[in-house]
């Protein structure tokens, strides 16, 4: 109990939401109105949905009504279209004339079933199965349901997705063929950089410094336009070695006056959207038989910055702006040094000392031929 000024107040936690009554005279008021929320509480925890006076919303009503009010102001325009396509064409069909408070496990585990049974990828039935418990949660924030039965709903494992990237020789061929093309400086900058497409087509002369040899990646340029976030929300800055900041320098002295922005084709910011055309059409003319996409530049800056030493996973997720070094992690084993050199540098102070005297203490001979055995494969290892 809470005593100000002489009043009195109670509090009481229902589901995980802390309620605090308000302040009275009698301190058997307060008594008697935390009572009455335990009565409450209880009858909820017992009859559930069907204890509190809900709006009779359908699933449809309350999603569109979510997507518009919180998603559209707070998201980004991609993000929005990829929410009402999902709840347009997955969600809407087989939940939508349902009551919110009529969703259960089961109807998480048909919409599964159904999805894979039709050849849904396990990725596209966990993005379906995330942005129903998203909209859930908020519905019980809201009020607008009493329990999210989907809260603790296991999403189907995603296997672990292989990637591609391109060794030193390909890189080469690449560039060899495409030097003379306008968009060469976009593809040095991609593979030197580790940056998302839409965040190099967003560069402006503002984020760089030549100075610092760093790139401040602050934005995204996409067929929605400009918007200053990053995929993470997070500004971040990559650094430029010799050979991108002499190529980005040679920009600069062609730079034109109508655009403020690095990478830009008759005045016009670089049309990302049909990038991938240009990128396929110089890889067969370089013979390149390890066929990828614009988005492994990214893989591939990312694996050779790891076999090659360059720095840590901490920093190279630090570069490509990872917002959970799960993601950089799958770089791990590229490094052929990662784990042998990771204790080579601990030291205690007495290793100097300690090892003159160190004399191995070997089994004796007569411990049986299954010990024999063992050592032999151990010295084999």
């Amino acid at each position: 109990m809470e005593i100000r000024n002489g009043k009195y107040r109670e509090m009481i936690w229902m589901g995980n939401k802390l309620i605090k009554g308000p302040y009275f005279k009698r301190k058997t008021d307060a008594v008697t109105w935390k009572a009455n929320k335990l009565n409450e509480r209880t009858k909820m925890q017992v009859l559930g949905d069907d204890y509190k006076t809900q709006s009779k919303l359908s699933f449809s009503e309350f999603a569109m009504n979510w997507l518009e009010l919180k998603i559209r102001p707070s998201k980004t325009q991609s993000t929005y279209k990829d929410y009402e396509r999902l709840l347009r064409c997955h969600l809407l069909p087989t939940l939508g004339t349902k009551s919110m408070k009529e969703i259960r496990i089961k109807d998480a585990d048909q919409l599964v079933s159904w999805h894979i049974k039709n050849g849904k990828s396990p990725k596209g039935v966990q993005d379906i199965l995330t942005l129903l418990k998203q909209i859930l949660n908020y519905a019980e924030r809201s009020e607008e349901i009493v329990k999210n039965h989907l809260r603790h709903y296991k999403t189907p494992k995603i296997p672990e997705k292989h990637f591609k990237y391109w060794s030193d020789s390909e890189i080469n061929k690449f560039f060899l063929c495409s030097r003379l093309d306008p968009y060469y400086p976009f593809f040095v900058t991609a593979f030197y950089t580790g940056m998302r497409k839409g965040e190099i087509a967003a560069l402006r002369w503002e984020c760089i410094d030549f100075n610092n040899n760093l790139i401040t990646v602050k934005g995204t340029l996409d067929k929605f336009g400009h918007r200053e976030s990053t995929k993470s929300g997070r500004i971040r800055y990559v650094p430029m070695n010799d050979f991108l900041k002499g190529i980005i320098i040679e920009l600069f002295k062609k730079r034109s006056t109508n655009t403020e922005y690095v990478f830009f084709f008759k005045d016009q910011p670089i049309d990302t959207n049909h990038l991938y055309r240009v990128f396929k059409s110089y890889q067969k003319k370089a013979g390149i038989t390890n066929q990828i996409r614009v988005h492994d530049t990214r893989h591939t800056f990312a694996s050779q910055y790891m076999m090659k030493g360059l720095g840590s996973l901490y920093d190279l997720s630090q570069i490509l702006g990872h917002s959970d070094t799960k993601m950089t992690q799958r770089y791990a084993h590229l490094s052929p040094l990662h784990l042998s050199k990771a204790t080579q540098n601990l030291k205690f102070g007495m290793e100097g000392e300690l090892s003159k005297d160190f004399t191995p203490i070997l089994p004796p001979k007569h411990c049986g031929a299954d010990l024999d055995v063992g050592l032999m494969l151990i010295g084999s290892v």
